[in-house]
């Protein structure tokens, strides 16, 4: 086929996707049966694989991106061109939306695969640098996404805007999860108004924005936006799940949580997330036996499917906590650098009062990517194990680092109470205290004044202010000897009294 002919095949798919005709262009591309030169080929399977994650044939665009990127690196080896980076994008970029660890997992083939582009094309005039910026946003993004996004991925995605891209929507799509991920919720509406008022129909634009809306509070344009999905993209479970909790969680209409649950498991076929969203809605309701029954499903369908493993394993631990224990190990097996899955790991020994386990399973939750909440949480547990094994010095460290979160003020009036303890102690002195103390920095001193400040106790109130004042103390002195004491002339051993002097 001439190079004018498929040029005019590539628009007519990327028209059938960017106006969510998913299925159709699903259809459209298998049904083409041509040899199709290097470049269209590429773009086809991209859109292909794009389209397959929006209608939620997950195992299936899986396949079809891997087998391209494959393709691709038999073709030309090491040789990399912008559609090889563009593939590896869109593919983490759905991973991620799907399971953040599978993303992470593969995250550094990305970073990879970006810096060969560049070094082999930063010089040529067919160089486009917006890829190059958009793939290192992407990489950033997944890399910090669990732990409080790095602003680089950010900076990175807008500088790629400057330039001219055909795929500056999905960049903008991006920038705009990236913000929501990071919180920043009305900077996430403004970037997705930006596509939502040129084309409405972006797939998963409208429930992606539905979500920054309800964020903000504004839950009637929130409803409109999950409606329009509904519309063109009724049989995606996603949507359906995300329209039974909107109407469940937050219109506190019940009847039409019932009405789109029933609708969601009626999904022909069943899959192993219909499993999980539906048993979830179950168990809520009280209906334990029916969930364990579908989560069991849910594994049958798709074994690589972690979360109906994690939910049943949730259920076994009141009841079973040795196979509660067996399925999070699988689940470990498949993700063995998800920090979360050792958080679980940890309650379930916590519930075993295995102290020894616990702790090297929370130890580990913390040493890898994890979210910020089950570290905070790890860290407290943490601090109880060694309570319980008469280790005060370590429990008062380990409930200092989860102070030191950015996000664990939720925890802080838990923590105060749990600090007065510790530091009351017969055995635990206040020199020991206070060199624990000594060893800690960054946030731990505004964590102190909020101990103070939130305490109704004001025994444990003056605790923390007075203990907040040998902080201070100790750091003025650390200061003083790190940046002026070496520049005196005279020094002798009344050199610290002005500190002690009222």
């Amino acid at each position: 086929m001439e190079s004018k002919q498929e040029d005019i095949l590539i628009q007519k798919v990327k028209n059938l996707y960017y106006n969510c005709k998913i299925k159709e262009c699903i259809q459209f591309i298998e049904d083409d049966h041509e040899k199709r030169g290097s470049y269209c080929h590429q773009i086809l399977q991209i859109y292909k694989g794009l389209s397959q994650f929006k209608a939620q044939l997950i195992n299936e665009a899986f396949d079809t991106f891997e087998n391209l990127i494959m393709e691709n690196k038999q073709l030309k080896g090491n040789k990399v061109d912008e559609l090889d980076v563009l593939a590896v994008i869109f593919y983490q970029l759905e991973t991620q939306y799907f399971h953040v660890p599978k993303a992470e997992q593969y995250n550094s083939n990305l970073l990879q695969i970006c810096e060969l582009y560049r070094e082999q094309n930063e010089f040529l005039d067919s160089y486009q640098k917006g890829v190059y910026l958009y793939g290192k946003g992407l990489y950033f993004f997944i890399e910090t996404s669990r732990e409080g996004i790095d602003e680089k991925c950010i900076k990175y995605m807008e500088e790629a805007l400057n330039y001219q891209n055909w795929f500056n929507e999905e960049i903008i799509i991006t920038l705009a999860w990236c913000c929501f991920i990071g919180h920043k919720f009305d900077l996430s509406c403004k970037w997705f108004n930006k596509i939502y008022e040129v084309n409405p129909k972006f797939p998963s634009l409208a429930n992606n924005f539905a979500l920054a809306c309800e964020q903000i509070g504004d839950l009637p344009k929130a409803e409109k936006l999950y409606l329009e999905e509904m519309e063109v993209r009724w049989f995606n479970q996603v949507i359906i799940n995300n329209l039974s909790l909107f109407y469940g969680e937050k219109m506190n209409d019940q009847e039409k949580q019932k009405f789109y649950q029933e609708k969601l498991i009626n999904l022909k076929p069943i899959t192993a997330r219909i499993c999980h969203y539906h048993g979830i809605y179950l168990n809520k309701k009280g209906k334990q036996q029916e969930a364990v029954q579908l989560f069991k499903q849910g594994i049958e369908i798709d074994p690589s499917y972690v979360a109906n493993y994690e939910q049943l394993s949730e259920i076994y631990s009141v009841t079973d906590i040795q196979n509660s224990i067996i399925l999070i190990e699988k689940c470990i097996e498949m993700y063995p650098n998800d920090g979360c899955l050792y958080t679980s790991l940890g309650r379930r020994y916590d519930v075993l009062q295995d102290r020894q386990k616990a702790i090297e399973a929370y130890t580990k939750s913390i040493q890898l990517k994890n979210y910020q909440e089950y570290k905070v949480y790890s860290n407290g547990r943490l601090s109880y194990q060694h309570y319980y094994q008469q280790n005060y010095p370590q429990a008062l460290r380990e409930i200092f680092k989860a102070c030191s979160f950015k996000k664990s003020n939720t925890m802080l009036d838990h923590y105060s109470s749990y600090c007065w303890v510790l530091c009351q102690i017969q055995k635990f002195p206040l020199k020991e205290i206070i060199q624990i103390i000594n060893e800690q920095s960054g946030l731990v001193i505004t964590r102190f004044e909020q101990f103070a400040n939130k305490s109704k106790d004001k025994n444990i109130k003056s605790l923390y202010l007075v203990k907040l004042d040998y902080l201070r103390t100790i750091l003025f002195i650390i200061s003083y000897r790190k940046y002026v004491e070496n520049f005196l002339a005279f020094k002798n051993d009344i050199l610290y009294w002005d500190l002690f002097i009222d």
